[in-house]
């Protein structure tokens, strides 16, 4: 019986094959911070190439000189 309701075989085998409850809310939390991470990417390679085109510049202008 689970919450007052009985359960067959194929309940209980349905629900031993479930996830830990850890399991599940790592999956969560996964879940919810994947696309914060994918954000910080971006916005870190957005980053590196602006330090690439400085440098470029600044190595441009230093040749000139």
């Amino acid at each position: 019986m689970l919450e007052g309701a009985v359960l067959s075989s194929k309940d209980v085998v349905d629900l031993a094959a479930l996830p830990s409850k850890k399991e599940m809310q790592a999956k969560l939390v996964a879940t919810i911070a994947a696309p914060m991470t994918q954000v910080v990417g971006v916005m870190n390679q957005k980053v590196c190439s602006l330090l690439y085109v400085l440098n470029a510049v600044c190595e441009k202008k230093e040749q000139a000189a």
